[in-house]
């Protein structure tokens, strides 16, 4: 840590410590172009009510939080959609995820993950947890080249509302009307060039062998963390007044 990151003075109060660990926190990070949190399936990871449990962060609005294929919050207008009838045997399902993943590598969008949002019904699906390899999630991309390649999610969970803890470590994505599926990929896997030459997308999910005999249908929508946005700078916090952080134990 620089000399000029250090805090300076002796704190002693319980709010002059807590200035202190996020300074050096924010000291810690300073290299780094921006602070990133990215979706995880630990069980003190991202739940229906936090994006991470351990730290705290909520979801605004108490809920996870998403963006239609037109970029409105919560909005409907979804990516593609998979539905199934009242006994539908197809276990394999398949969504078009062209348009989010380009806007994902284009930098249209930061790449938080995606989101499942069943409109009707109950499906239950496969995790990246399944003790079978080939029902796990995955992402189909094909290039321009007529090259392909298949991504496996470094994270994935179901949001389930009647709990707030994470439920990733689950072997399944059991999903409802109050319980969301969350996945992310790391596109940063893909070779030099790759990213720019994505001709489709196609998210991949593996039913479990249940009987179901209501419809189903679920949409995929762009996820959207809670640190997905830039923040304005500000300059009118607590510390201002204290010049180095000297004194600033005695603020009441």
């Amino acid at each position: 840590m620089s000399p000029s990151c250090r805090p300076v003075g002796r704190v002693e109060s319980l709010l002059g410590q807590l200035a202190a660990c996020v300074a050096l926190l924010v000291c810690a990070a300073a290299p780094a172009r921006a602070f990133q949190l990215d979706l995880s399936d630990r069980t003190d990871g991202t739940s229906c009510a936090y994006f991470n449990v351990g730290l705290l962060l909520a979801w605004p609005g108490g809920k996870p939080a998403w963006a239609d294929a037109r970029g409105a919050v919560a909005g409907s207008d979804a990516f593609a959609v998979q539905s199934a009838e009242s006994g539908d045997p197809r276990r394999a399902w398949r969504w078009d995820a062209t348009a989010l993943v380009k806007g994902w590598v284009s930098g249209q969008w930061r790449n938080d993950g995606l989101l499942l949002l069943v409109q009707a019904g109950v499906a239950d699906f496969h995790s990246r947890e399944s003790a079978d390899i080939g029902e796990r999630p995955a992402l189909a991309l094909k290039f321009n080249d007529g090259s392909s390649q298949v991504l496996e999610p470094v994270a994935d969970a179901a949001l389930d509302c009647s709990t707030y803890t994470g439920q990733g470590s689950l072997p399944n994505l059991l999903l409802h009307d109050h319980s969301y599926g969350a996945l992310r990929f790391d596109l940063t896997k893909l070779r030099a060039g790759q990213a720019a030459q994505i001709r489709s997308a196609e998210l991949l999910l593996v039913r479990v062998n249940k009987p179901n005999y209501t419809r189903i249908r679920v949409a995929l929508m762009r996820l959207v963390s809670p640190m997905g946005g830039p923040s304005a700078l500000r300059d009118d916090g607590l510390a201002k007044a204290f010049v180095g952080d000297k004194g600033i134990a005695s603020h009441p």
